[in-house]
């Protein structure tokens, strides 16, 4: 890419990193905090239903149910018969803080410790919830500050409590983008097998391509970079995320 070119993508988060005290201890109960955070977002801030937690977590419905009610005594979401649930601040509060302390786990073992970035997810998963907001802030300080994780989403601060796109940010799915145009990769789903799928393609953060053709009938997406040329379906282009490439003398 030349310097007459840039990329499309909302402006890093500035607002000081500070994340409010832990406010529930039970891992389970975190579990099912981040969880309907993650449904919800993807629903677009819909509301969570039982059935969805009890296929998230392979639970019975009387499991489901006690969380749930547990969780509403403790005013961290509000549930609505029929219909699901949604947290309140608190809980999104809460929702945020974990994910913080994920992401800033998962940068401290790629860039320090070497892992690979398919490798960090059950690492860190196991050290959020041992993570007060002080030993967050400090190891986010130690290693620089940094905007984003190795999968490339961002690493939040309170500020973003109520952003209804967390893990995209404004960005754009490959699945939705253009025939013709050009991209660079800023995102993807923390999931191990497609992490280590991308690898094999030589797919990784920052990648710039073009998108040569898109086959709405089998939602084949086949991009051009390096020297060659890779098809990718429709459920892989749906977990990565893009900003478009453009030439910055049509901007002016």
């Amino acid at each position: 890419m030349n310097n007459q070119q840039a990329i499309k993508e909302k402006p890093a988060i500035k607002d000081k990193p500070v994340i409010k005290a832990k406010q529930v201890t039970n891992r389970g109960e975190e579990d099912y905090i981040k969880a309907i955070y993650k449904l919800s977002d993807e629903a677009e801030g819909d509301r969570v239903t039982n059935h969805q937690l009890v296929t998230y977590f392979a639970h019975t419905a009387q499991t489901v149910n006690e969380m749930v009610r547990k969780l509403e005594k403790k005013k961290i979401l509000v549930y609505q018969p029929y219909k699901g649930s949604l947290l309140t601040a608190l809980g999104k509060d809460e929702a945020v803080r974990l994910i913080r302390a994920h992401r800033i786990w998962e940068t401290f073992l790629t860039e320090k410790l070497g892992y690979a970035w398919e490798e960090v997810h059950e690492e860190a998963e196991m050290l959020e919830h041992l993570t007060s907001s002080k030993l967050a802030d400090k190891l986010y300080a130690f290693l620089g500050a940094p905007t984003v994780c190795p999968h490339g989403n961002y690493i939040p601060v309170l500020s973003d409590m109520n952003r209804d796109d967390l893990d995209t940010c404004g960005r754009l799915k490959l699945s939705k983008a253009k025939k013709g145009k050009q991209y660079c990769l800023k995102g993807v789903v923390d999931d191990k097998a497609l992490l280590v799928y991308l690898n094999g393609l030589a797919i990784y953060i920052d990648l710039c391509f073009t998108i040569i053709e898109r086959d709405l009938i089998s939602d084949i997406v086949t991009l051009a970079y390096g020297g060659r040329n890779t098809s990718l379906s429709g459920a892989v282009a749906q977990k990565l995320f893009v900003c478009e490439v453009y030439d910055a003398e049509d901007n002016t």
